[in-house]
């Protein structure tokens, strides 16, 4: 096939069945991901994440006091800003689902883990638009739609607060550029150079690991031009345009200072990424490429089985799917060769479904997928296999949404084994799957944050019962829409029930969700602790919860509305006398430094504690405050343990 012949679907007589199409996709799989919210952190990257946004959304900085108490934060922050300073696009939308969150009366955090909902959805969508635009047939591009949204670990990952399903939305938008590029019409062309741009600037944005999607393309505009022996001056125009480009970029990398907010954007940062990894080119990285494709426990062709269906695919490339698929691939390998050269032995990461770092390589893999599904859908045992792997893959996905991951972590540990080894990515023994599906099968699903509301809430159902109602509605509006080949229905119904779909994640599931008990913490004396506070705070005052990763400490992360910074303590098992019972130990040294500064810094220190910090009432942050600071107020709430604040005045404090 000619690669002309093969290009965009520019000549479609409805291109407007596409559009409807993708709202369909996006809807649908909007009101299934509803279903399976589960609205809590897993691991404390997101909670570092989290709390970026929430500094934000409230004072408009990009830190993280919130996590000062996780050791991990403490380490990096001796590094400097390159280490801590993540890239801030993906805190920049979370800051505007916790505004959103706030306006809406509900939590700011639980508004903010819809955004990979969200993301994830239109993802799909735009899979869906680029393998049309490939000259893909609506069918296949459709089924690679829904695979990737149900069938992918796209689907457990839209669950949580991790930036890389930002990432992978914006390679999806790049990708959708490059398919467009091959259109006959110039205007159309413009427009798909400027997705590139838009897909690699928001990627990078997001996660600099997206700057592995550069060399694929160039790669790919090279082999085109290559490949095109009517017009070999076009090989010579992009190539001068990229080393413009490349001139312009490191020109403007030199003005981005190595310290503050965009300090992973600066030479010196990539410059030591470039050493790190030279240095890191051995045998052992070798393997960790390998990783992703062969680890009998990480595999993502293990957790997405549905990605096998690009194999029939290779047999049948040509033209502008070819192209793209030669950069789809390209950026697959670059990006586990990323990760391979900086995490060296621990690649795998320590906790998650499957492999994380990889989900920005599904979309160019699901355009390879739907030409795979285009070669099989014509054959009866092509069909039956589209069957097998689809549902398998949809068995796999739903146990990684009802059944939580750290359930199973938790008895190999009991078992004594160490899931978060690196030798445990290449033993099968840690594959997570077969765990998952036995505990999904076995007893009743926990992870859906509307089960955890429901015995104390019934009106809790209502969030399925919506969901399943816009979810059936749109799958069959959609459906007859694709067979009709125009829009079925109503067109205001249609509309209300598409609008409906974006909306009920937030309206009334949110509102329904205030009750969830992870983010409670004991909420009536919890809130008259923070309501005290919120009203008599000062611009120059300063709040320390104790201590990290408590149902206090989330509430607060979830409820919190000033704009005055608040600091999580380290969560500490305390010292023991000879009697055995608690008492309080010496202060950790960073904690010093922190009260050290903030008696410096701010007029008034307000201490939260609850009875679930292991230190309560024995802390030796509370010694401290005591020896130098004069205290001032102290409120006791009762609760299901108790939670006490206490207010020192750093003006009038003792002298050390």
């Amino acid at each position: 096939m000619n690669p002309s012949a093969n290009r965009s679907r520019l000549t479609d007589p409805s291109p407007r069945l596409d559009r409807w199409i993708f709202f369909f996709i996006t809807a649908l799989l909007i009101a299934i991901y509803t279903l399976t919210y589960n609205g809590i952190f897993r691991v404390d990257d997101e909670h570092i994440l989290g709390a970026r946004a929430q500094s934000l959304a409230l004072r408009g900085r990009l830190e993280e006091p919130q996590v000062f108490g996780n050791t991990r934060v403490q380490a990096l922050e001796e590094l400097g800003d390159q280490a801590t300073q993540i890239e801030p696009l993906h805190s920049v939308l979370g800051a505007g689902f916790y505004r959103l969150g706030l306006f809406l009366k509900v939590g700011g955090a639980q508004a903010y883990l819809l955004q990979n909902i969200y993301i994830t959805a239109l993802t799909a969508g735009m899979i869906y638009l680029a393998a049309s635009t490939l000259g893909i047939a609506r069918r296949p591009s459709l089924l690679a739609a829904l695979f990737f949204g149900l069938g992918s670990i796209a689907w457990p990952y839209a669950m949580t607060y991790y930036r890389d399903p930002l990432v992978m939305f914006f390679v999806s938008l790049a990708l959708l550029g490059f398919a467009m590029r091959f259109s006959t019409s110039p205007r159309r062309q413009y427009w798909g150079y400027a997705l590139v741009v838009v897909g690699v600037l928001g990627g990078v944005l997001a996660k600099n690991s997206a700057l592995t999607l550069v060399p694929a393309i160039l790669v790919g505009l090279f082999v085109e031009s290559w490949s095109n022996r009517q017009d070999k001056r076009e090989l010579g125009k992009r190539l001068i345009v990229a080393f413009l480009a490349a001139g312009l970029l490191l020109g403007l990398l030199t003005l981005v200072p190595a310290e503050g907010s965009l300090a992973r954007f600066s030479l010196s940062y990539y410059r030591s990424l470039l050493v790190h990894f030279v240095q890191s080119l051995d045998l052992a990285t070798l393997i960790a490429f390998l990783g992703p494709f062969l680890s009998p426990s990480k595999s993502i062709l293990l957790f997405s089985p549905v990605l096998l269906l690009c194999i029939p695919a290779l047999r049948d490339l040509s033209g502008s799917l070819k192209i793209t698929a030669i950069v789809s691939v390209i950026f697959l390998g670059l990006l586990s060769l990323a990760q391979a050269l900086f995490y060296g032995g621990r690649w795998a990461g320590a906790f998650g479904w499957g492999l994380r770092y990889m989900l920005p390589a599904l979309p160019g893999l699901f355009l390879l997928v739907a030409g795979g599904i285009r070669r099989l859908l014509s054959r009866s045992w092509g069909r039956l296999l589209l069957v097998s792997l689809g549902s398998l893959s949809v068995l796999i996905q739903l146990s990684g949404v009802l059944v939580p991951w750290v359930e199973q972590y938790l008895a190999w540990q009991a078992q004594g084994l160490d899931p978060f080894a690196a030798s445990s990515s290449w033993s099968p023994k840690f594959l997570l799957i077969p765990h998952q599906i036995i505990r999904m099968l076995t007893a009743a699903p926990t992870s859906p944050a509307w089960i955890r509301v429901f015995s104390e809430q019934p009106l809790a159902l209502l969030v399925p019962l919506l969901a399943l109602a816009i979810a059936i509605y749109v799958a069959a509006a959609g459906h007859r829409t694709y067979v009709r080949g125009r829009p079925a229905g109503r067109a205001g119904l249609r509309a209300a029930i598409l609008v409906a779909a974006w909306i009920v994640p937030l309206l009334p599931n949110l509102v329904i969700l205030k009750r969830d008990p992870y983010w409670l913490g004991h909420e009536r004396a919890a809130r008259q602790v923070m309501d005290y506070v919120s009203l008599s705070i000062r611009p120059e005052d300063v709040i320390l919860i104790d201590a990290y990763s408590t149902p206090i400490w989330r509430m607060w992360m979830n409820r919190w509305d000033r704009p005055i910074p608040w600091y999580a303590l380290p969560y500490e098992i305390p010292q023991r006398d000879a009697q055995g019972l608690p008492a309080s130990g010496s202060l950790d040294r960073d904690v010093e430094l922190l009260l050290t500064r903030l008696q410096g810094e701010s007029a008034r220190v307000w201490y939260v504690t609850s009875s679930e910090a292991p230190d309560y009432l024995f802390s030796a942050e509370v010694a401290w405050l005591e020896q130098h600071f004069t205290l001032q107020d102290v409120l006791t709430a009762p609760a299901e343990g108790l939670i006490e604040l206490r207010l020192y005045s750093v003006e009038d404090g003792v002298e050390s």
